[in-house]
């Protein structure tokens, strides 16, 4: 079966390099191949950074946080915004992008790490270049890695208010807002444009002690039920945080089979109508 793995990074950041490290995963352009290879995966990274000596969220890093693009020239990857420095340069800066890197497939919002309300103004040209050139923005909710962040930013729950403001933009609640599972159920539920992926529900050792834990299982399906539509819901993995075969067989036990290749597959080609797979 291909995947497309929604949700990964292939950014220096010194936690995503920490949590490899410890969990025993290449985090090189090399083992990024061999886990793709081995497991059909074609990833979308998630663009975030961090300047030297500082660590994510770094509020005066560039305003477009990209991926290593010397390790990954030809990876495809959502742009991360630091609001902070994103200005009318900056989005012009990123419209010259989305007009130049057929790479460049969506657009990366960190609730909860930066202190900014997803419906906040300064995000609002993001969304108009999304909506013109059909790019899905993609939402950091739920718990974050950063004891900097503060959740009320990363809730789930404003997405609710922000797919009335851009009924024509695809939001997809990264996480599913866990552990606000629920929330972000009722809020995908309910507005046509919202998705969710659910990539690092649980990561390392936490995968390894919940995979086969009942209750944990059944609860997330429970979530994802009350979606009611599975075409609404896609994967990722949050790679190097979790090797892609371990998080690939907990999320099969989440989704009925039926449903696989829409999950793992299907669901990202019609959500990231750039991704030059779409017309395969």
């Amino acid at each position: 079966m291909n995947i497309i793995d929604c949700h990964l990074h292939l950014s220096d950041i010194s936690a995503f390099t920490q949590h490899a490290t410890i969990n025993h995963i290449d985090y090189s352009p090399q083992g990024y191949a061999k886990e793709c290879k081995d497991n059909h995966v074609l990833g979308i990274a998630m663009g975030v950074a961090e300047s030297p000596g500082k660590q994510m969220p770094d509020k005066e890093v560039d305003p477009l946080m990209g991926i290593q693009f010397e390790k990954y020239p030809n990876a495809y990857y959502s742009m991360g915004i630091n609001p902070h420095r994103f200005d009318e340069r900056a989005a012009l800066q990123l419209e010259e992008r989305i007009q130049n890197d057929p790479h460049l497939v969506g657009i990366k919002i960190y609730g909860g790490y930066y202190h900014y309300f997803l419906s906040d103004p300064v995000y609002s040209p993001a969304f108009e270049l999304a909506e013109k050139y059909h790019l899905p923005i993609t939402f950091h909710s739920g718990d974050t890695f950063s004891s900097e962040a503060l959740l009320k930013y990363a809730h789930p729950l404003i997405g609710d208010d922000v797919a009335k403001m851009y009924p024509n933009v695809k939001i997809i609640l990264a996480h599913m807002g866990n552990p606000w599972l629920f929330d972000a159920a009722e809020v995908a539920y309910r507005n046509p444009n919202i998705y969710v992926d659910i990539s690092g529900l649980y990561v390392g050792k936490n995968l390894q002690k919940v995979k086969n834990d009942r209750q944990i299982i059944e609860f997330h399906q429970l979530a994802i039920k009350l979606i009611h539509n599975f075409e609404k819901v896609l994967y990722g993995s949050d790679w190097p945080l979790s090797p892609m075969a371990d998080y690939i067989d907990f999320v099969k036990k989440l989704i009925p089979e039926e449903y696989w290749q829409k999950v793992f597959y299907q669901n990202a080609v019609n959500v990231f109508q750039r991704l030059e797979i779409k017309n395969q």
